[in-house]
């Protein structure tokens, strides 16, 4: 089992759910062990979406959040656009801006392709086992009694849904 292993992932809190998706079934068929989280970061930072994410990644027990980010400058730009803007249909990038991974499903969905139809070979878990705080079950357990059984949906103006 490979240790220290550092995976780079997407800013957004949707980019890194897509990522969550397949990332249990990667780490077990490379044998990564628990690898640290880094956030790819664009140099202007504008819209700190970093600082959404790296809680949330707190929240899965396979991976470490470092809660830090690396900035997306230099040769990573045309990663970046393989990643975001063409349609590559490649989600996992090697030996990215100082990290091992590179894993971004942003362009596969931009153009028509579900995570189901891309790296097949990885499982997608829709529910990847995460951390759940005594406040946060409460909360859940009295919306449930409220409301009944129920679906959030959050729509940003920023991102690959935009449009």
């Amino acid at each position: 089992m490979r240790d220290n292993v550092k995976i780079l992932v997407p800013p957004g809190l949707g980019d890194v759910y897509w990522v969550l998706v397949k990332l249990q079934a990667f780490i077990e068929r490379e044998g990564l062990g628990i690898p640290e989280i880094y956030i790819a970061s664009p140099d202007d930072n504008k819209t700190q979406a970093h600082l959404r994410a790296l809680p949330f990644i707190e929240m899965f027990p396979f991976i470490k959040a470092t809660w830090k980010t690396i900035d997306t400058v230099g040769k990573f730009k045309e990663v970046w656009r393989d990643a975001y803007h063409r349609d590559s249909g490649k989600a996992i990038f090697k030996r990215v801006n100082g990290c091992d991974y590179f894993i971004c499903y942003n362009s596969i969905l931009r153009y028509g392709m579900s995570l189901a139809q891309v790296d097949q070979h990885l499982e997608s878990n829709w529910s990847p086992p995460s951390f759940i705080s005594l406040e946060q079950r409460i909360y859940q357990d009295d919306s449930v009694k409220k409301y009944g059984n129920y679906f959030v949906c959050y729509f940003t103006f920023r991102g690959t849904n935009r449009e």
